[in-house]
């Protein structure tokens, strides 16, 4: 119990201090996946880069957003 609130307090603390910094590093890492060009030799290559990166993507996200339900006490 004591342990979880503790969790709490310290992701509540890194979302007070840090939240448009790790949104702004997250938007900097979509940029970044945007701009490679690299496809692939194949449609294979092609898909699985797809979707490699947008995997990468959500679990950014997916990450700021457990951030966020832990220091909600959720």
């Amino acid at each position: 119990m004591e342990k979880d609130k503790l969790l709490q307090a310290k992701c509540r603390n890194l979302v007070a201090d840090y939240d448009d910094i790790l949104k702004y590093i997250i938007e900097l890492e979509e940029q970044k996946m945007s701009k490679d060009n690299t496809l692939g030799n194949s449609e294979f290559e092609i898909i699985k880069n797809s979707i490699f990166n947008a995997g990468i993507k959500e679990g950014m996200r997916k990450i700021l957003a457990k951030i966020n339900e832990i220091s909600n006490g959720e």
